[in-house]
C-alpha cells in the first residue's frame, strides 16, 4: 500500500479513537450541571459549564471551543435556528458519536443566542 495512504488511514483510525468515549451510552446522557434562573442572562460562562464542559465538546473541538470569539462565529446573535453552533446540537450531528444533548441543555444555548441580541 502506499505510504501516503497508510498514513492517512493511520490518521482516520486515531481522530475516530479519540472521540470513542462519546459512545451512544444511555449512561452517557448529558445533563445541566447548575439551573440559570430563566429571569437571568445566560453568559459564556454559564455556556461553558453547562454546555461545553459537561458535553466534552473539547475531546473533539480542541480548545477553540473555550474561546468566546470563536464559538461567536458559529452563531447569528438572536437567531439560534440560524446559528450552525445550536442546529448541529439540535439536529443531533454533534456531539458525533451521540447521545444528543438533552433539552434543558439545547435551551441553554438557544437562551445563550437569544440573550446575545439583547
Amino acid at each position: 500500500m502506499n505510504k501516503n495512504i497508510t498514513l492517512l488511514l493511520f490518521f482516520i483510525v486515531f481522530m475516530l479513537a479519540s472521540c470513542k468515549e462519546i459512545g451512544t451510552s444511555e449512561d452517557g446522557q448529558f445533563q445541566i450541571i447548575d439551573s440559570i434562573p430563566f429571569d437571568e442572562k445566560v453568559t459564556f460562562s454559564d455556556l461553558q459549564k453547562n454546555v461545553i464542559s459537561s458535553n466534552r465538546c473539547i475531546q473533539c473541538h480542541g480548545s477553540w471551543i473555550t474561546d468566546e470569539s470563536k464559538v461567536l462565529q458559529r452563531i447569528v446573535k438572536g437567531n439560534p435556528e440560524a446559528s450552525s453552533f445550536y442546529i448541529r446540537l439540535k439536529n443531533g450531528s454533534m456531539p458525533l458519536g451521540g447521545p444528543p444533548v438533552s433539552t434543558e441543555t439545547l435551551e441553554v444555548v438557544e437562551r445563550y443566542i437569544n440573550d446575545l441580541a439583547l
